[in-house]
């Protein structure tokens, strides 16, 4: 499963300072965020007439953005 890049700071943060243990709250709320964001990308990136990715690619077996973020980054954050 791929990490999100909120995930690895927040990672690297609490290296840093492990009192920040108590903002996870805060992780979660990111991570909804950075699912949302990564989602609305795939709607727009996605040509649904031809099934192909803007970058000519063809589209993977996913009915939607959920469905697809799910597969890439192991579904709930």
């Amino acid at each position: 499963m791929k990490q999100t890049a909120v995930e690895w700071l927040f990672n690297k943060l609490l290296l840093m300072n492990p009192n920040l243990l108590g903002f996870g709250d805060y992780l979660e709320q990111a991570k909804e965020m950075d699912m949302q964001q990564k989602m609305d990308a795939y709607k727009h990136g996605r040509d649904d007439e031809n099934c192909a990715l803007s970058d000519g690619a063809m589209c993977p077996d996913y009915d939607n953005a959920e469905e697809w973020y799910k597969g890439e980054y192991g579904g709930e954050q």
